[in-house]
């Protein structure tokens, strides 16, 4: 067996909430229409599965004359809310952030935030002023060619470690 083998890896239990949240996602998700939901969902079956998430975020590029990109942002108990931004933005619509790195070198990108220096991304001293300690950027690159992503945070101090999820 190989030592890559996700049963290696994550043992038993560990295995049964990665599978609990594929589960979910290609099925009870498949039938929500709204992506605010589906991202609610998703993080807190994450945080359901062990994985400490306070905040999240979508990134969508868009294909659209108006808008150039759409970012969902979920904050534990809080709902998700959605924000659209437009060819306007210019240069500055990625600015230094870690997602734009892991797009570049096309691997996950992982921050441990109090050791990072504020100037690193635009979103370190910010993140940290909030709270933040763990920042996780993936980016997702659909077969198209069009550039997505998702951004994971962790706060140790956030208010609530209380684990809940949608039925």
């Amino acid at each position: 067996m190989d030592a890559s083998e996700p049963t290696i890896i994550l043992g038993n239990e560990r295995l049964r909430q990665a599978l609990a949240v594929r589960d979910w996602l290609v099925g009870e998700a498949r039938e929500i229409t709204d992506p605010n939901v589906i991202l609610e969902g998703l993080c807190l079956k994450l945080r359901d599965a062990g994985v400490p998430i306070d905040q999240a975020s979508s990134a969508i590029e868009l294909r659209h004359a108006e808008r150039a990109a759409n970012a969902r942002i979920w904050e534990f108990g809080k709902p998700a809310r959605e924000h659209v931004y437009t060819h306007d933005r210019g240069s500055e619509a990625t600015g230094r952030r870690p997602l734009a790195d892991a797009h570049r070198l096309n691997e996950w990108i992982f921050s441990w935030l109090p050791d990072m220096s504020d100037d690193t991304y635009d979103i370190v001293a910010p993140l940290k002023a909030a709270g933040y300690t763990h920042h996780v950027a993936v980016p997702v690159v659909l077969p198209n060619g069009m550039r997505n992503g998702f951004t994971l945070r962790r706060a140790p101090r956030a208010a609530s470690r209380v684990r809940t999820s949608p039925s």
